[in-house]
């Protein structure tokens, strides 16, 4: 019997291979391919575009910012700085899923906003964040 193999007396050792999970183990009671499968269809739900709320979702302290009056206005996401990291990413990975067109239309209105396209904007708020969580 090799390192990897520990066998669980509610099976015997034909059912303990190489798990999706990457590990050796019984796929019968594999928290971590359970876990990866529960992250795959997570994963499929996520990869749409979710256009962002209209105004009448969106929080009253918002509706007179220009970024986020123009997002739910025209339903297409626009980069932007936000107060925690996982909204940012949420917001960059949405704009990633967008079309080309979109994306020109986004990218428009960032230069109208920001003076320079989302990407760079991103590049931006990505070393501010940074810098931010480091102290300096």
């Amino acid at each position: 019997m090799q390192a990897w193999q520990t066998y669980n007396t509610a099976h015997d050792a034909a059912e303990y291979v190489e798990c999706e999970c990457g590990y050796f183990c019984c796929r019968i009671e594999c928290e971590r391919a359970g876990s990866q499968e529960a992250r795959r269809e997570r994963k499929n739900e996520v990869d749409k575009y979710e256009p962002p709320y209209q105004l009448d979702r969106l929080p009253k302290h918002l509706h007179d910012d220009p970024v986020h009056r123009w997002r739910s206005e025209t339903g297409i996401e626009l980069v932007h700085e936000e107060p925690s990291w996982e909204e940012y990413q949420r917001i960059q990975r949405n704009w990633q899923l967008m079309t080309e067109e979109q994306k020109a239309i986004s990218d428009a209105k960032a230069i109208e906003l920001f003076g320079v396209d989302n990407m760079t904007l991103a590049r931006r708020i990505r070393l501010k964040m940074f810098l931010k969580r480091l102290g300096i």
